[in-house]
């Protein structure tokens, strides 16, 4: 007769440890909170990130001297002064404003780790996008993380191109194909930078 044998397993943690390596998700539905963006501020200007961070936000709008964080109706925002304005909340400052801000801050703050973008290209303008994802190569570069990100704009894939060239192991583009039966993908394009460079002189199709 065959003996039945259970074994539990107990795991636990080690004491004080911390995760294997942050993760962040990104989308025009699943941005931060404005005080969760503010408080993420707060973490970077108190390690050294703030000009890192007015950098890429001035790849929007070059005219920013300043940006704070200050209490309205005692919930913190992210509040910018643009070209002598009075301080503005980055809420009223359109939909790139904030979806940069969301991407920088989480960039920084995911030191070693891995942040996730769903369309990259929302709510900025394609005459911005060259500079957004130079400051994104700078940050990943000085962090060691990774982002990964989708887009529907050929616009922004020639943008990160012009802007990340000079760097070729930093960039790598996917174009997932539809199936001929199925939207599904059912093949993948893996571009580098030399790929890529010859794709966009020849008109082909990147996205």
């Amino acid at each position: 007769m065959q003996q039945q044998v259970s074994i539990g397993l107990d795991l636990k943690p080690q004491t004080n440890s911390g995760p294997v390596a942050l993760a962040f998700y990104i989308s025009p539905q699943t941005r931060s909170p404005q005080n969760e963006l503010a408080q993420r501020y707060s973490g970077l200007r108190i390690h050294g990130g703030q000009q890192q961070f007015i950098d890429a936000m001035r790849a929007i709008e070059p005219s920013i001297e300043r940006v704070e964080v200050l209490a309205s109706a005692t919930v913190p925002q992210l509040y910018l002064t643009i070209a002598g304005s009075p301080p503005l909340p980055i809420s009223v400052l359109g939909e790139g404003m904030n979806s940069v801000a969301n991407y920088v801050t989480a960039i920084l703050e995911a030191a070693d780790g891995t942040v996730l973008i769903d369309e990259i290209e929302n709510g900025i303008h394609y005459s911005a996008l060259e500079s957004l994802w130079r400051q994104i190569g700078r940050s990943v570069r000085e962090t060691n993380s990774q982002v990964v990100a989708s887009t529907h704009s050929a616009e922004c894939v020639a943008a990160a191109y012009r802007a990340l060239r000079d760097t070729p192991n930093i960039l790598r583009v996917l174009r997932l194909k539809p199936g001929t039966q199925s939207p599904a993908a059912e093949t993948v394009a893996n571009y580098d930078i030399e790929a890529l460079e010859g794709a966009i002189e020849q008109n082909l199709e990147v996205r």
